[in-house]
């Protein structure tokens, strides 16, 4: 089968988790663990941001235990009011994929120092330091954390 059959260009966040679940069905395996490791913000309108959130929400349609960590620019991505109005063509809105992503049970973590001093939020160095409202369902945790999550299965970069 070809990959449009599972991914077509067109898709909603439901009909993405729907084609990954019949996918997963095809293939029998063990659940696996995957950290997801968000490092970009902004800078390329979401589309790394939106890859990540994809994968995410293919993995654990495909019953796969999925943490993603949110570091570095990436920490731009945990204040809601980022994601609104953030669409790639092809894909869902980021906003969306974050929502069903949460719903089906995912966990998202952002740096503790990302988050306490909102320092790569994307913001000029000349201005002020961004206060970052963290969207609900975040949980703030440091890197040794991260590593114990990282040793477990596999590990993305976006």
């Amino acid at each position: 089968m070809s990959f449009e059959n599972y991914y077509p260009l067109n898709s909603n966040s439901n009909d993405l988790v729907d084609r990954s679940r019949t996918l997963a069905s095809c293939e029998q395996k063990e659940s696996e663990s995957l950290l997801i490791m968000l490092a970009s913000g902004n800078d390329d309108s979401g589309k790394r941001a939106t890859l990540a959130l994809s994968a995410a929400c293919s993995a654990l349609a495909m019953e796969n235990e999925v943490s993603i960590f949110l570091v570095g620019d990436g920490a731009f991505w945990a204040d809601s009011k980022n994601t609104i109005g953030v669409v790639v063509a092809g894909f869902p809105p980021l906003e969306s994929l974050i929502e069903t992503y949460l719903e089906l049970g995912g966990r998202i973590t952002i740096c503790s120092t990302c988050a306490g001093i909102g320092s790569f939020c994307g913001i000029d160095e000349h201005k002020k330091l961004a206060v970052l409202t963290l969207r609900e369902g975040i949980e703030v945790q440091g890197f040794a954390s991260v590593i114990s999550e990282a040793q477990k299965g596999a590990t993305l970069t976006f």
